[in-house]
């Protein structure tokens, strides 16, 4: 008989629940971390560009053969002209290369100024040393308010995230597959905020979706065999009673949120 032992106290019985479900929360950010390691994030570039109402910038990630031919592009005007004697001559020279260079610049500037303004967007500036990271979203929603227009249409939005919220989001979909973005309201509620407003759009209904974190820690999951992955979480839901009826004795305040949300239906 594998059942438990009479003598057993609750707390003992938490306290080993704890320690397995604590085992199971290294592991989540461990494969998180190795993750990362392993699988560098794309750099977006600071790209300034001119159009009709004046200077803009985006970050945008420009594809290795793009950089590398900027980068030569520069090297060899420098090395036929000199160094730049100030930042104005500098920006005047990239405008001239950039825009001189054969690159399609319509994957890098955002649609709604590629078409929306009487000429072409004109290019200012590309900054290799301003670099930023973002995270995949997706979104759908509707056209309009209106009761009349409730289709739901994909979009998708690149939303900058720092390396420890990326291990974060990972580690907790690991943790929980039946984790949703809206989950993030109990478990990480700065960052919900952030990402729903980076998402907003006026007089629009919408669903979020974690599509590139769910993506990526199914693929941690699917690369994995039987053995090598952790313990499931099991409905011990006697222990999980005691754990919050005594949360000074448990210190970890993310993982009892953690094993709360999991044990949901």
């Amino acid at each position: 008989m594998f059942g438990r032992r009479e003598d057993i106290t609750d707390m003992e019985a938490a306290q080993t629940f704890w320690e397995r479900m604590k085992g199971r929360m290294v592991w989540c950010r461990n494969e998180a971390t190795i993750y990362l390691k392993t699988h560098p994030r794309k750099k977006h570039y600071k790209i300034i560009y001119s159009v009709d109402s004046g200077e803009k910038l985006t970050y945008a990630a420009l594809y290795d053969d793009d950089i590398r031919l900027i980068r030569e592009t520069i090297e060899n005007d420098i090395a036929e002209n000199g160094p730049y004697k100030d930042e104005e001559e500098r920006v005047d020279a990239m405008h001239d290369i950039l825009m001189g260079l054969d690159l399609y610049w319509d994957s890098y500037i955002p649609i709604d100024d590629l078409h929306c303004n009487e000429t072409s967007p004109s290019l200012v500036d590309v900054n290799f040393d301003d670099v930023k990271y973002f995270c995949l979203f997706k979104v759908k929603e509707t056209k309009s308010y209106n009761k009349n227009h409730e289709d739901l249409n994909d979009d998708y939005h690149n939303i900058e995230i720092s390396d420890d919220e990326f291990v974060d989001l990972v580690a907790a979909k690991l943790f929980d597959k039946k984790l949703t973005f809206y989950d993030l309201r109990y478990l990480h509620e700065d960052l919900y905020k952030y990402i729903e407003g980076a998402c907003y759009t006026p007089h629009r209904s919408q669903v979020i979706f974690m599509k590139e974190i769910n993506e990526i820690a199914q693929a941690i999951l699917n690369s994995k065999s039987e053995e090598e992955l952790p313990e499931p979480i099991r409905a011990y839901y006697s222990s999980l009673n005691t754990i919050l009826n005594n949360q000074n004795h448990f210190n970890d305040k993310f993982l009892i949120k953690s094993l709360n949300l999991a044990m949901q239906e």
